[in-house]
């Protein structure tokens, strides 16, 4: 037990204590256990709640008890729950008695969500203040993996609350006298037919009230785009104060191929693989320098596809050669329904244009070997041969388990990503430059947004050009540092 700490002493002897998890200290009691179990993992203090685990708050008190002047903070790096779940708290707590009590943290319950929310007790009089992190933070999918910095400093009887290491309230006890009170990490819940599970690192308590450090606040979500209404992603000054950077990442799931092969009849196969997978070269040359009958173009994924999108610019058009295509249905190589926007109109004159080749994965669709390589196979096989040898610039497959902008999104359709700035009294106003656009099949990139300097509210909206065949998802992680 650390010692040095005289609760009636206004002025202590100086101390700071900190604990990562990373092995016992004797800075905690034994936890008190309602249902939620505390053990360290990793460098964590993982609080974990299995179903029928029972109901009620746990906490791990700290060893001993505090003083009127003491600074009090903890990183929840993680809240991970049932999306169905009611009445589950987590994060830390300031104890006197049963009617008067401070905690501070994430919290789920019938009327209220929040990553970040102070739920008080003075005088047997109970109190809530919500600090939403960003609009999103009051729809549970969105609290899951929130990254926080919670922050209760005492001076006297006021308790000054911080949240990423913005200050966001100041709260005065009034009669309550803030000596001999105990610092609790805390995590319950009282449906006992959910899990949950927070991940604490780095609680500290001080003795002396410092500025807090720049603290990284990490945002995780998804957007989902199903036709061309603009998706928008607010981010107030509450995140980082009035003054910060932001860095964004969202993923494009670029679509490639497994596995191409051009098969010059009967039994010689040439991979293509990775000048379909080239975005630049235009040099996929897709049949034999004299093209025959039963010369085709096999195309392969490790799992199940719907369509295979094929980019002819930059390439040499087929003019004259007449395509069927086929797949394996475990026996034998059997005809495929297709709708081929590659042919401008001709039936069976595949890679003329720019286009979507789309179909119905069969249900007897079997992976066979071809030149030994194990794959998802279509063969787009020539029927009747003409004298055009066709090159594609890049060929991609949507694979049916993707649902990314890719994948998804309607063939060479776009999406616009435009940064906005908000002004009081005028609304959000986008500058000449802040405005990204991503083309769905001939691109590699992500979306990256990196230091972007933010005076007040900004805003972030997602736009595709054309309603997709299937909701487009994107994925993306947020950063924001204050400045």
């Amino acid at each position: 037990m650390i010692t040095g700490i005289e609760p009636f002493n206004a002025l202590p002897s100086s101390i700071v204590a900190n604990d990562s998890f990373y092995s016992d200290s004797d800075l905690w009691k034994d936890p008190v256990i309602n249902g939620t179990t505390f053990t360290r993992s990793a460098g964590w203090m993982v609080a974990a709640h299995g179903v029928g685990g029972g109901t009620g708050i746990s906490y791990l008190q700290a060893n001993q008890r505090f003083g009127t002047q003491m600074s009090f903070e903890v990183i929840m790096s993680l809240y991970a729950f049932d999306p169905a779940s009611n009445n589950q708290i987590s994060g830390i707590r300031l104890w006197v008695d049963d009617d008067n009590w401070f905690v501070l943290g994430a919290e789920i319950n019938a009327g209220n969500q929040s990553a970040a929310m102070l739920r008080y007790k003075i005088a047997g009089a109970e109190s809530v203040v919500h600090f939403p992190v960003n609009g999103a933070d009051a729809t549970r999918s969105n609290l899951d993996a929130c990254r926080r910095h919670f922050r209760i400093d005492v001076l006297n009887d006021h308790l000054v609350i911080y949240v990423n290491s913005v200050k966001r309230f100041d709260l005065k006890a009034n009669a309550v006298p803030l000596l001999n009170y105990y610092f609790e990490l805390i995590a319950g819940t009282t449906d006992d037919t959910k899990a949950f599970q927070a991940h604490f690192r780095d609680a500290v308590y001080r003795n002396h009230i410092t500025t807090p450090e720049v603290y990284p606040s990490k945002i995780g979500g998804s957007i989902t785009l199903s036709d061309t209404t603009p998706s928008e992603l607010i981010f107030t000054d509450e995140i980082s104060g009035n003054l910060f950077e932001l860095v964004l990442r969202a993923d494009l799931d670029e679509a490639y191929i497994n596995q191409a092969w051009v098969l010059d009849s009967p039994a010689t196969y040439d991979d293509i693989t990775s000048e379909c997978n080239d975005l630049t070269t235009g040099m996929a040359v897709l049949l034999p320098a004299v093209p025959a009958a039963d010369d085709a173009v096999i195309l392969g994924a490790s799992e199940k596809f719907d369509h295979v999108d094929v980019y002819m610019d930059g390439g040499v058009s087929n003019i004259d050669n007449e395509f069927n295509v086929l797949y394996w249905n475990g026996a034998s190589w059997a005809a495929l329904a297709v709708t081929d926007g590659t042919n401008g109109g001709v039936a069976g004159r595949t890679f003329y244009e720019n286009g979507r080749i789309t179909f119905a994965p069969p249900a007897n669709w079997t992976a066979i070997s071809v030149n030994g390589v194990s794959c998802y196979y279509i063969s787009i096989h020539v029927v009747t041969a003409g004298s055009s040898v066709p090159v594609a610039t890049h060929i991609q497959l949507g694979l049916v388990s993707h649902s990314g902008f890719d994948h998804a999104a309607a063939f060479l359709s776009t999406l616009e990503v435009k940064m906005f700035k908000g002004f009081t009294g005028i609304g959000y106003t986008r500058f000449y430059m802040d405005a990204m656009s991503y083309r769905q099949c001939v691109g590699e990139r992500n979306v990256e947004i990196n230091g972007w300097r933010c005076d007040g509210d900004a805003k972030i909206t997602f736009q595709l050009s054309e309603t997709p065949t299937k909701p487009v998802v994107i994925p993306y992680y947020v950063f924001t540092r204050r400045l």
